[in-house]
């Protein structure tokens, strides 16, 4: 009887991330190991398709930055970076999905512990390199935890930050607008204006004032 293997799939596993491959055989065994080229595992893939990242993974890049994943593209089409795909006749998106529990972490919900006010819940970063040659953060958008939260929901806001430095150096990054989880929208420290606030509530009533919005 011929044996028939699959030898497409690894040719091109091994094409895109350029580090040793073999799998695993046995229903205990790691079934996908990935390794470097001193042999140490980079990640691993169980049974149950969970995969294990001991250090850090580099699509397009042969030196990951200090994220567990780093893509880098060089083209400069519109069809680069990172893409979430929904493909279904209804009216469902592509989704980014961000979630945070505190203390180790569990696929259990229930055995999680909750999150605590204040807490960040997901966050994009802008960054780009400066005339120094260093990287520096300029804008960010965040979700954090602004009310305590309760057995039937966890309120969460949108923090909206710029600016032009990111060192604690003049011009920091500052937040400039934030969208409370009750509806309430801060626009604060307007160009020229100092310490001001424009505050639009939860009924849309639309005010100034030099104290943050309530």
């Amino acid at each position: 009887m011929k044996k028939v293997t699959n030898k497409a799939a690894f040719v091109v596993l091994t094409s895109l991330l350029a580090l040793p491959l073999t799998a695993g055989l046995s229903a205990a065994a790691d079934k996908l190991v990935v390794q470097d080229g001193s042999a140490n595992n980079v990640f691993t893939v169980d049974d149950a398709g969970n995969i294990n990242n001991a250090g850090k993974l580099g699509v397009g890049s042969l030196q990951p930055a200090t994220s567990q994943i780093t893509i880098v593209d060089e083209t400069g089409s519109l069809s680069r970076g990172l893409g979430a795909y929904q493909a279904t006749s209804d009216t469902m998106a592509g989704v980014v999905d961000f979630r945070k529990m505190r203390g180790a972490y569990t696929d259990t919900p229930t055995a999680a512990n909750a999150v605590n006010t204040g807490d960040y819940v997901g966050a994009f970063h802008a960054w780009g390199v400066d005339p120094t040659g260093v990287w520096r953060r300029g804008a960010t958008i965040n979700y954090y935890v602004d009310a305590p939260p309760t057995n039937g929901g966890v309120p969460i806001a949108l923090l909206f930050s710029t600016g032009t430095n990111d060192n604690g150096l003049a011009n920091p990054k500052v937040p400039r607008m934030i969208i409370g989880s009750d509806g309430t929208v801060t626009v604060k420290d307007l160009v020229g204006t100092g310490n001001a606030y424009v505050c639009v509530d939860s009924n849309g009533v639309l005010s100034r004032s030099t104290s943050p919005c309530l």
